[in-house]
């Protein structure tokens, strides 16, 4: 008898919160019948804004909760709208369509930047002589030691240049000149 008794406690209990939670959903549904009901959100992701501030000029203030939903009376000429981290925004009766208010981040971002003046570059007048191949081959870097250039360069010592060296050859021409003058 005692269980039976405690089952019906239990099933009177559970048809309480049910009766309970139907009737608060039948009044939020209540709440909004005679009103507009509308969602702010985020206007580049749709996710809805919480914490949004709305206000319109018949005096009717409120703070959207977590899903972005609001209703508003009917007779208001503008609503204005206004989250941290978003552009405020206002609106007029005409210019709600649909459920749905989008707002803008802010952004403190540049789309483009221009840039004026004039670098002195120096790299620029030593490879301005400089022809196709040239420029490749500097930019190709040997690494490492190199028995080719060495053995060049012991043939050039070895050897040694043929004929007068630079000085000489400018000695001469300059002797050139002055017996021709």
């Amino acid at each position: 008898m005692e269980a039976q008794t405690y089952h019906t406690g239990i099933a009177l209990t559970l048809l309480t919160l049910l009766l309970a939670v139907v009737e608060s959903h039948a009044e939020e549904a209540d709440s909004c019948s005679h009103q507009r009901q509308l969602v702010v959100v985020d206007m580049e992701t749709g996710v809805p804004l919480r914490n949004v501030e709305v206000s319109t000029d018949d005096g009717q203030h409120m703070r959207t909760p977590w899903n972005g939903v609001f209703c508003l009376r009917n007779g208001y000429k503008r609503v204005d709208l206004a989250c941290p981290n978003y552009q405020s925004r206002y609106l007029f009766p005409d210019e709600v369509k649909g459920d749905t208010i989008g707002l803008l981040p802010n952004l403190n971002a540049l789309r483009e930047v221009i840039v004026y003046g004039h670098r002195h570059d120096k790299t620029a007048a030593i490879n301005a002589h400089l022809n196709k191949v040239d420029a490749q081959l500097m930019q190709k870097i040997p690494v490492g030691f190199n028995p080719l250039a060495l053995v060049g360069w012991a043939i050039g010592k070895i050897v040694g240049p043929k004929g007068p060296s630079k000085a000489e050859r400018q000695r001469q021409k300059q002797q050139a000149l002055l017996d021709n003058y």
